[in-house]
C-alpha cells in the first residue's frame, strides 16, 4: 500500500516520462490505445463499486429482516467482499451462516440466511453485473469468461483481481489489429 501510494502520488510525472519515451509519430496512437483501456477499466471499477453498494444494502436489509445480530456490519462486509470474485462470496456466506448458527437455535433460520446469500449471488451475477458492468465495458461475456480462465491458470489467485486490465488490453489490442487489417491494402485489394 505504501508503494502504491507513492506511485499514485507521482503518476502524472511517471506518465509524462513514459510518454516522452514513445517515438513522436506513434504518440497519438499509443495515447488512443491507453485511453480505450482506461475507459474499460474505469467503467469496470465504477460498475463494481455500484454493485458492492447495492449488495451491501441488500444484505443489510435482508439480514435485519431475518433478525440476525449486526446486520449492517455483516451486510457492508458482504458488499465489500462482493468485489472479489469466487473467494468473496465464499467468505461472506461463511461469516453470515456461522453468525446465524451461533445466534439461532433452529437450523431453519440458518438455512434462510444461507438462502439470502444465494439469492444475493443470483441477483449479483445475473442482474447487476450485466446491467452495471457488462454493457458499459463493451466486452463480450465469453471473452471475460475465457480471460478469467486463462489469467487464473497462468497467474493464480491474484489474477482474479487483475483480470479486467489484462482483458481490457487484450480486447483493445485485438480491436486495433482488426481495424489495421480493415485499412490494409491486403484487405482492400486482396
Amino acid at each position: 500500500p505504501v508503494m502504491f501510494f507513492y506511485i499514485l502520488l507521482d503518476l502524472p510525472f511517471i506518465i509524462e516520462k513514459a510518454n516522452n519515451l514513445i517515438p513522436i509519430p506513434y504518440r497519438e496512437k499509443v495515447a488512443d490505445y491507453f485511453s480505450k483501456v482506461d475507459f474499460i477499466i474505469s467503467n469496470y471499477l465504477k460498475g463494481q463499486i455500484y454493485v458492492c453498494i447495492i449488495m451491501a444494502i441488500f444484505y443489510s436489509i435482508g439480514l435485519s429482516i431475518l433478525g440476525l445480530k449486526y446486520p449492517i456490519t455483516i451486510g457492508i462486509l458482504s458488499g465489500v467482499l462482493t468485489f472479489i470474485p469466487y473467494i468473496g462470496p465464499l467468505l461472506y456466506s461463511t461469516i453470515g451462516v456461522l453468525s446465524a448458527v451461533t445466534q439461532f437455535s433452529e437450523w431453519s433460520d440458518s438455512i434462510v440466511v444461507l438462502l439470502l446469500f444465494l439469492t444475493g449471488q443470483l441477483i449479483d451475477s445475473n442482474i447487476l453485473v450485466p446491467l452495471l458492468i457488462g454493457k458499459k465495458i463493451h466486452i463480450h461475456p465469453a471473452t471475460i469468461i475465457i480471460g478469467i480462465a486463462i489469467c487464473t491458470s497462468y497467474f493464480g489467485l491474484i489474477s482474479i483481481l487483475l483480470f479486467i486490465p489484462v482483458i481490457a488490453m487484450f480486447n483493445v489490442s485485438v480491436m486495433f489489429a482488426v481495424d489495421k487489417y480493415y485499412k490494409s491494402d491486403f484487405y482492400k485489394h486482396g
